[in-house]
């Protein structure tokens, strides 16, 4: 969208462009919301994982090639804080719970102030394991948000077939597994003669008749990598006085502050503080 009150900024994507080459240098322009943006939000009590996809994709034009749907979940969020500063200040206010006393208390943040990790150069290597019980060498990926949507909608196909709720928990842990797996190099070949599995139809079967050890092992290969934002701020209690952390509630408001027409602001944020 072309306007002449549109602004728009450059960011630099956690992942470093690492997990999308169609993102050179993992750098996205994005614009600013506009009235049309809303129907996206509308009518929602908390920020909805489609609409804000659509969303990201809507205000994020550049490079060409960007599909929001390859992202993964660190960046996708990176990019929804970022486009909230860029939209509204960085300034956000907001009521949560005290983890020390149980009461209510109010939280304000700068959002730019907010830790973001970046991934490390070497990421690939953290993402090669030597099982721990089978002694298989398994090359992991990392789950991108089309990843997960697929997985959601084959769960919901099976639903209408299978009615063991329990059943389905055990599938959806089978095909994050799976889709996590890029390869697998035995220990020893396999009764068909194989030393490397890479279809998805052998990988299937190999996730399938894998201790659960491993299986956590697959996982954790991810898990412990960090980077995005760290959603958490730390703060000091109104009513107990203690220092905690707490983390950042992404409810509707996120995306619709208060605006003060009295002091014209929003939040409390001066808005000659947004260019």
């Amino acid at each position: 969208m072309n306007s002449k009150y549109s602004i728009t900024q450059e960011v630099v994507l956690p992942s470093k462009g690492f997990l999308n080459p169609e993102i050179p240098g993992g750098i996205v322009e994005q614009r600013c919301l506009m009235v049309s943006d809303q129907k996206y939000l509308a009518g929602s009590k908390a920020i909805k994982g489609g609409r804000m996809n659509k969303l990201l994709q809507e205000t994020c034009v550049s490079p060409d090639t960007f599909d929001v749907s390859r992202l993964t979940l660190p960046d996708l969020v990176f990019l929804m804080f970022k486009l909230r500063i860029l939209s509204y200040g960085p300034k956000m206010t907001y009521t949560t719970i005290c983890p020390v006393c149980g009461n209510e208390t109010e939280v304000t943040l700068d959002l730019s102030s907010l830790e973001v990790k970046e991934l490390e150069d070497d990421y690939e290597k953290h993402l090669e394991i030597v099982l721990p019980r089978a002694g298989d060498t398994v090359y992991t990926r990392i789950l991108n948000t089309k990843d997960l949507e697929d997985i959601k909608d084959y769960i919901k196909a099976l639903k209408k077939k299978v009615k063991d709720d329990d059943a389905l928990v055990g599938i959806e842990y089978e095909q994050r597994l799976t889709r996590m797996i890029r390869k697998i190099v035995l220990k020893e070949k396999n009764e068909d003669g194989d030393k490397i599995l890479e279809h998805p139809v052998d990988i299937t079967k190999y996730v399938a008749q894998l201790p659960d050890i491993d299986a956590t092992a697959i996982i954790a290969t991810v898990d412990n990598l960090e980077y995005g934002v760290i959603p958490t701020v730390e703060t000091v209690c109104e009513s107990c006085g203690n220092d905690i952390k707490v983390p950042i509630r992404f409810s509707g408001d996120f995306f619709r502050p208060k605006y003060d027409t009295r002091s014209e602001k929003i939040d409390g944020l001066d808005l000659s503080s947004i260019n």
